[in-house]
């Protein structure tokens, strides 16, 4: 699958440190959702901000972390942080235009309620 709008992997072993990867990352979601911000339908995407960790957002730790025991202790997942320059992408592409992608079906969209509000899902297969 290859779409002319999907950036480039940021792959850990490109760096010297774990902390200088993850410094790395967290500037890419600052610059994605906190110095500016994606647009879905018309409307501003705003990230989680509480509770901050470690001087960062739950909106970070959301994107490039998972809570494989489900029990709120997030683990840092390589997959979800190499592809952190996806999720804006993905906001700003929902309607994925196919012209543009070679062997894509585009991106599947779809709403389920959570809490009295609608979550949006966004998925690349």
């Amino acid at each position: 699958m290859e779409c002319k709008w999907l950036p480039e992997l940021m792959l850990y072993e490109d760096y010297e440190s774990w902390d200088e990867y993850q410094d790395a990352i967290y500037g890419v979601f600052c610059d994605d959702f906190k110095k500016s911000y994606p647009i879905y339908d018309g409307k501003r995407v705003k990230i989680r901000y509480q509770p901050i960790e470690y001087n960062r957002e739950e909106g970070f730790y959301h994107v490039t972390c998972q809570d494989y025991q489900k029990d709120g202790e997030r683990v840092p997942d390589l997959r979800r942080c190499e592809r952190i320059k996806w999720v804006r992408k993905f906001i700003e592409h929902y309607d994925c235009n196919l012209d543009e992608c070679t062997e894509c079906e585009g991106m599947k969209v779809w709403e389920e309620d959570y809490h009295n509000n609608k979550r949006v899902h966004i998925l690349l297969e």
